[in-house]
Parts: structure tokens; sequence; C-alpha cells
């Protein structure tokens, strides 16, 4: 009787250590060795308008959290605010990379104009809020997604509208809806290097040599 209690409690322990483990594996693991941050659901781009619904909660290893990682408990301060750097794809959120709009010249970004002459083709419903992903007329060369600062008339005027359609700046002019003024040129946000480069590469080129192709808005 004694030996079937001693392998009774035997067994019992076994189960208990294998559910131990189980549970260690399931949540004890995460309590103890992760932490939970907010990740990118996409890439987002310097200027870009911060929400919470941009970012998912996942947990990662304590050692590899980025510097200053940004708490998802405070997710909601993060309306109003903009990004000052890159954030790629799953790419975790760190509090340096949140700011107001003025902070932007501080992070070493500002507004940089693309030229009328230099784009090819653009969106006619391209606005302030927006931003653009820049390539060559060839589409061989990418240089970057970018938030759109402004988009001007030829008289440096913002153009606002969102509705009605306007012609590609090779179109001749199509009417707008009323109100509403042709987009001359827009300014983006970037640094004085991601600049340079594009304006670089249409200035060696014949003729308009940029392609600004319009993604989701900023808000």
């Amino acid at each position: 009787m004694k030996e079937k209690l001693r392998r009774f409690a035997g067994l019992l322990l076994v189960l208990f250590a294998v559910l131990l483990l189980a549970g260690w594996e399931a949540k004890g693991r995460e309590l103890i060795l992760m932490d939970e941050v907010l990740v990118a659901k996409e890439a987002i781009a310097v200027g870009q308008a911060l929400s919470p619904e941009l970012f998912r909660r996942v947990s990662v290893p304590n050692n590899a959290l980025v510097e200053d990682v940004f708490p998802p408990v405070e997710d909601q301060a993060l309306e109003g605010k903009t990004c000052l750097s890159p954030i790629p794809a799953g790419g975790q959120l760190s509090v340096q990379q949140i700011g107001a709009v003025a902070d932007l010249e501080k992070a070493g970004r500002s507004y940089f104009v693309i030229r009328r002459e230099w784009i090819f083709m653009r969106s006619s419903a391209l606005r302030r809020g927006d931003f653009v992903e820049i390539i060559s007329q060839d589409g061989k060369t990418d240089f970057g997604r970018f938030a759109v600062a402004f988009v001007k008339n030829a008289d440096e005027k913002e153009v606002t509208e969102k509705d009605g359609a306007a012609a590609f700046l090779q179109g001749g002019g199509s009417d707008r809806s009323a109100g509403s003024d042709p987009i001359d040129h827009i300014e983006i946000v970037t640094d004085l290097d991601g600049y340079m480069a594009i304006k670089a590469f249409a200035e060696q080129q014949p003729g308009p040599a940029l392609i600004l192709i319009k993604r989701e808005g900023m808000s």
C-alpha cells in the first residue's frame, strides 16, 4: 500500500512539474523575461501624424527592447503627435520618435520643395496630410516615403480643396471644383541629405523625372 502511495505521489509530482513547465512557457516567461511594446502595423514616414491605431501590442524579450521604448499604457498620448524618424513595419516605437511638428526641425528635418518641373506625374487629389512615395520616372530608383507638408499653386497659396478633378501637370489644366486651384508644387518633410539626393537626380535629367505616388493620409 505504501509503495502504491509513493508511486502515486511520484506521478503527481511529475504531472505538477509538467504543468508548471507548461505554465512557464505560456505565461511565466512572458511575465518575467518579456515586455509588451507597441510596434508599427505598417511603415510610418517622418512627419506622419501618430495615433494608437497605427500600432499593435506585442511581447518582446527584455534584451531586445529599443532605447527609451514607449510604454503601451500611454498610447492615447500619441494623438496629435508627429513621427520624427522613420519607423519600419514591425518596428518598436521609441519616445525619441514622438514629437510635435515644431520638433521636426530639431530632429534635422524641414520642409523642402519638390518643384513643378521635376514632376512627371502626381495625383490631383494630393493634399497636406498625405504622404508620397517618390520614385524615378523609369521606376528604377525609389527615394522613399515622405510626409506632405504643403500643396501649393503657382502663387504659393495652399491648395486645400479635397474635391474636384484636376489635370496632371502635363495635361493642360482641366477645370477643378469651385474654389480650388491647380497644383503647382508640393513641400515634403525630410532631411537635407534626403532632399539633395532627390534634387541632384531631378536636375540631371533632361525632363520631368519624378513620380509622386499618393499614399494613405496621415491623420
